[in-house]
């Protein structure tokens, strides 16, 4: 976990929904902000950084210094002026290193001799138990602001939603969002029985999707999925009729046309149009 107070290179993932891929070579289009206890920090340019551009594309990150890690809980968010390109917000909760002191406390505790035979051994014991005192107490403090740092991470995250619709970058709510988040910083990572769980979400899902008739033939470049599927099903299931100079594909009543497309069979050379919207004078 990372320690409040103490600098942190944060990793995030800018992605390119033009391509579906990663972005490469996008780090000077990007305007981050540092989300800190639900005060938003600008972040001044030049400090963001693609990690590799073979090897892990869109994966970019900055080095948030020990004032902007002074926080419980830290969110980078920004945008990218790169027209298809988003930037992924990542989260940082923070301890106040006190696990580590404890270890160190712990280690730390006197040895105490295992048989008292002086006056020598006896002073050692004595020193032995108050030192051992005074770490147990250190300790139960460290446990008891440990405790509440952690009792104080529900409203830390709920600032940080206020701040974000604020900022009207993201529409997702935080708590979505940490619902398939554990720890961004280490990397998300799926198990063999979380990824059969994705597949299996994503099969139900598209079982559950209904297509209708388009209202128009779809566009030959980046046409809705939906439509392009649902336009080859209708070319596949419903009548059709086709002569020497056209063929038609109907609509789902088998009664009105929805689209055609020309023939033309002259001598060795067969040639079929673009499919265009249906008129009689077609």
């Amino acid at each position: 976990m990372a320690i409040k107070g103490k600098q942190l290179t944060v990793n995030f993932l800018v992605w390119d929904t033009v391509n579906n891929c990663g972005k490469t070579g996008d780090a000077n289009n990007i305007t981050l902000r540092i989300i800190r206890d639900g005060t938003v920090l600008t972040v001044n340019a030049g400090r963001v950084s693609h990690v590799n551009s073979s090897s892990t594309p869109g994966i970019y990150q900055i080095t948030l210094t020990a004032q902007e890690m002074s926080g419980d809980f830290i969110c980078v968010s920004g945008i990218s002026s790169t027209a298809g390109v988003v930037v992924y917000p990542a989260f940082v909760q923070t301890e106040r290193g006190d696990l580590e002191e404890i270890k160190n406390l712990l280690g730390n505790i006197p040895v105490i001799p295992d048989n008292i035979a002086t006056k020598a051994d006896v002073t050692a014991v004595s020193n032995a138990v108050a030192q051992l005192a005074v770490t147990v107490n250190a300790v139960s403090v460290m446990i008891q602001n440990f405790s509440q740092s952690m009792a104080e991470v529900p409203g830390k995250v709920n600032a940080i939603d206020t701040a974000l619709n604020q900022q009207g970058g993201v529409s997702d709510s935080i708590g979505n969002i940490l619902s398939g988040v554990n720890n961004i910083n280490n990397g998300v990572k799926l198990n063999s029985n979380g990824k059969d769980d994705v597949e299996d979400a994503v099969k139900t899902g598209i079982a559950k999707v209904k297509l209708s008739e388009p209202g128009e033939i779809p566009c030959a470049i980046n046409p809705a999925m939906t439509d392009a599927l649902m336009l080859l099903y209708m070319a596949l299931r419903n009548k059709s009729e086709n002569t020497k100079t056209d063929a038609k594909i109907f609509k789902s009543n088998n009664r009105d046309v929805f689209a055609a497309y020309a023939l033309d069979d002259i001598n060795d050379k067969f040639t079929k149009s673009e499919l265009k919207e249906f008129h009689q004078s077609f």
